[in-house]
């Protein structure tokens, strides 16, 4: 029996020690005073992109001095590093060090930056840089509130730099009592996106308490784009309402501690909202203000993504590939990252919060406590999205924990992030901050990190192996009597070179060995190979195999094929009801019989036991479905078996798989006690069943959304009357377990063109063989009575109507003569002739 786990065809096959590696290139990667970076002790942030539209991407960054501190004595000068041949070289004084205002040197004149952007505020197609300033109480307005720098671009095709303007951000509030210097704000954290719909880009700032002795509370600042750059504060009227907190209602843009401040879309209506955390004090949460679709620049509804946290600092990102932001939350106990599930009632989006995991290595038991600022990235080239925690706390001094990267396991929708055992010296103590991006255009995202004692550059070492994809795809079967063929592309990276006579294809038929055949080679690292239905009868796998020199070998997923020439597709996803689905449950049963539902996720200690949602859609089977937010241990099953049968389906003379995506959790301390639970097939309409697949143990779905799929004649030969079920069981009712069901296809295929089957001699088309055939062949021949297929009607199968037809209908009944011409049991005609068949077998 052949079950087959589903899988992508194109993701990459590579060949290396551990999941992603860095190599330390700080010596020949940066091209600066070293007191201002592998020597430099400041704080520092960072912003990257290409600033000189040159092709590369290169580096902003600002630097204070480290903690919460105030007064001149805490500023710092920023730095400009253009990737220049993938060094990244200080050019601050040729770029970065001009502004409108008299004495200010730009980048060079030392402020307080806490966090900065790159964002092209002027619409012109330039990035320009803006920054959040703090604490910088007693210095004029140009130091002590954000400061913008307009990207100058282009003139006689020279690149120009930066220009520090003062203007383009106003003053909004006074000047302290009887002074003449502003009121300070302290700003902590900002993002710029089109909050207001018309077309340029506005600026979200968070703010923070810590420090002592401000003379105004700014709280968060909402700044609105004139369209050429120029911000005013509309704060006010753009917010109204309140965000609930433990029961209180507090004002959105009221912070404590606004650690990060992001502008996106979370409930997928096309309007851009705001993300917040506010740390240390109440208010104490991440949570997102909605923009009205319907009324754009309106935030009224505001939500709290995940209630009783201790959140320091949140980044959104897209973590399980499903084209929705996701939260990652550095949190002053355990860290974690929150699931978007889709949206509420009212239009406001849903999380489920997850733990990470930890395996092996030096560090890997745990998040250190508290950490820092956090990053979303595919280090490793797989197309999901990984995540890096920080460890330098802002407010906090202390540099002694540890920077953590985890790995995304892609294991959709519920993804693991998990560190492994990736190599301490790129994942060091005390870390402000991480740039990652491609320095030198391998394709491979870098490492710039910023610790405690300096900045390091880390490259990421590009792995030797061997990607094989199928840019044409994979067929859906394979003819019975002809060929198709496979296209593969063999493509090495990382300075491999391919062995070009190594390429073959692996076939094996109906289940028998599989041999080796060579594939031809064609330009640009294509090959061919072709597959023959006609060498088997039900079905054929297939793998394609290839080495680099070196001797690496690289194998694609292997491929079933089922043999036939018509497809037949019969997919149940549960959306729109039970479709003939029933349940049978055991009298021992307490809680957990199978049920239709949106289902309600629950977890256990930070591991999935029921899902949150379904596999594709909204509706699924679940074994119990809890009320939201609901433990995981009130709505499990308890006891058991309990059933979930299909309907009767005619999968008669036909050649099959069925698919489903199956969740099977099983929460059990003790491994002599794991629960199983069971798929079966019927043949006689239920009366018996065969177990096609057991899940557990061995086999399970670690509590995610698995696809499965089985070939059926591997298992039973199919009838007219072929169910299938799905069986559960907590007994001894001693642990978690739930399953659930989502997406249920029968793929079936016929040879002979997609001939309707039929069964010889059953005239009347009511799956019997009896007197009343021949009596419909002569009211056929004699009263022109329409019969619905000819061919059951050419009972001794000589390619005409005629009244030996019911002689020999009669012959087999009565006279002894056997069975009539195949097929006696439904199936396709063997005989090519003339003869039509609109209505098979029932």
């Amino acid at each position: 029996m052949t079950i087959w786990l589903a899988m992508f065809l194109s993701a990459p096959l590579l060949a290396q020690p551990d999941w992603v590696q860095f190599n330390d290139e700080t010596a020949s990667r940066i091209n600066a005073a070293s007191n201002v970076s592998i020597n430099d002790v400041a704080e520092k942030d960072y912003a990257w992109g290409d600033v000189d539209l040159d092709g590369d991407t290169d580096l902003i960054i600002v630097r204070k001095l480290a903690f919460t501190t105030g007064g001149v004595s805490a500023f710092r000068s920023n730095l400009l590093l253009l990737n220049q041949g993938g060094i990244l070289v200080d050019r601050t004084v040729d770029f970065a060090s001009a502004s409108d205002v008299a004495g200010d040197s730009g980048f060079l004149t030392p402020t307080n930056d806490r966090d900065v952007i790159l964002a092209d505020v002027t619409g012109d197609g330039w990035l320009d840089i803006v920054t959040a300033v703090t604490l910088a109480d007693g210095s004029p307005k140009h130091i002590a509130y954000p400061r913008v720098y307009r990207n100058l671009g282009l003139s006689a095709g020279v690149w120009q730099g930066f220009l520090h303007e003062d203007e383009r951000i106003p003053q909004f509030e006074g000047n302290v009592p009887g002074g003449t210097v502003p009121h300070a704000p302290r700003f902590c954290s900002l993002d710029a996106g089109d909050i207001d719909g018309d077309g340029d880009l506005d600026i979200y700032l968070g703010d923070y308490d810590s420090g002592g002795g401000q003379t105004l509370d700014f709280n968060d600042r909402l700044l609105i784009n004139d369209g050429n750059g120029f911000f005013t504060d509309q704060t006010a009227s753009f917010f109204s309402g309140s965000i609930i907190i433990g029961g209180s209602p507090f004002p959105f843009q009221q912070s404590a501690f606004g650690m990060a401040s992001s502008i996106r879309d979370m409930n997928g209506d096309g309007s851009l909202d705001i993300i917040k955390d506010t740390a240390l004090n109440p208010p104490q949460y991440v949570g997102i203000s909605y923009n009205d679709a319907a009324n754009t620049g309106n935030f009224a509804s505001h939500k709290e993504s995940w209630a009783s946290m201790a959140p320091y600092h949140v980044t959104v990102g897209d973590l399980n590939a499903d084209g929705a932001n996701d939260l990652v939350v550095t949190d002053d106990n355990a860290d974690s990252y929150l699931i978007n599930t889709g949206n509420d009632s009212s239009g406001l989006a849903n999380f489920t919060r997850f733990f990470y995991s930890f395996q092996g290595g030096t560090g890997a038991t745990g998040d250190d406590g508290f950490g820092g600022n956090s990053l979303i990235a595919d280090l490793n080239n797989d197309g999901w999205n990984d995540v890096i925690i920080t460890d330098v706390d802002v407010d906090i001094a202390g540099c002694n924990r540890r920077m953590h990267i985890y790995h995304n396991l892609g294991n959709a929708p519920n993804v693991t992030l998990q560190q492994e055992n990736d190599g301490g010296l790129w994942r060091p103590n005390g870390v402000h901050d991480v740039a990652v991006f491609d320095i030198n255009g391998d394709g491979w995202l870098d490492m710039v990190i910023g610790t405690c004692s300096g900045t390091e550059v880390w490259m990421n070492e590009a792995p030797i192996g061997l990607n094989l994809t199928f840019p044409l795809g994979i067929p859906d079967a394979v003819p019975c009597s002809g060929t198709v063929g496979i296209t593969v592309l063999a493509e090495p990276f990382g300075g491999g070179v391919l062995s070009t006579s190594s390429v073959k294809l692996h076939v094996s038929t109906d289940g028998g060995p599989f041999v080796e055949n060579s594939m031809t080679a064609g330009p640009g690292g294509l090959f061919e190979g072709t597959l023959d239905g006609s060498q088997g009868s039900v079905s054929i796998e297939w793998f394609v195999s290839a080495a680099l020199t070196s001797g690496m070998i690289a194998n694609s997923p292997t491929v079933l094929n089922l043999i036939g020439d018509e497809i037949t597709r019969n997919t149940e996803n549960f959306e729109t009801g039970a479709s003939g689905w029933t349940v049978q449950s055991d009298a021992s049963v307490t809680a957990g019989s199978w049920v239709r539902a949106i289902p309600n996720g629950t977890s256990s200690g930070g591991t999935p036991s029921a899902p949150s949602v379904a596999a594709n859609g909204q509706w699924c089977w679940v074994t119990g479905n809890g009320a939201p937010g609901g433990a995981a241990g009130t709505a499990d099953l308890d006891g058991g078996p309990t059933h979930l049968i299909s309907p009767s389906f005619n999968l008669a003379g036909s050649n099959g798989t069925v698919s489903f995506n199956l969740w099977y959790a099983n929460i059990e301390s003790d491994p002599t006690q794991m629960d199983e639970m069971s798929f079966s097939i019927s043949i006689d309409g239920g009366a018996t069943w065969t177990t096609a697949m057991v899940v557990g143990g061995a086999l399970g779905t670690s509590g995610t959304w698995q696809n499965f799929q089985i070939n059926l004649g591997d298992v039973v030969s199919t009838t007219a009357n072929t169910m299938f079920r799905f069986t559960a069981s907590d007994s001894p009712n001693n642990s978690l377990t739930e399953v659930a069901v989502d997406d249920f296809v029968i793929e079936t295929v016929t040879c002979g063109g997609g001939s309707i089957i039929f069964k010889r001699g059953d005239v009347n088309l009511d799956g019997n063989l009896d007197i009343s055939d021949p009596v419909t062949i002569l009211q056929m021949l004699f009263n022109s009575a329409s019969v619905g297929c000819d061919d059951a009607a050419d009972a001794n199968d000589d390619s005409a109507l005629n009244i030996a037809d019911a002689v020999a209908v009669l012959s087999s009944l009565f006279g002894g003569a056997g069975n009539l011409p195949e097929p006696v049991n439904c199936g396709q005609d063997p005989t090519d002739d003339g003869l039509t068949c609109l209505t098979g077998c029932p």
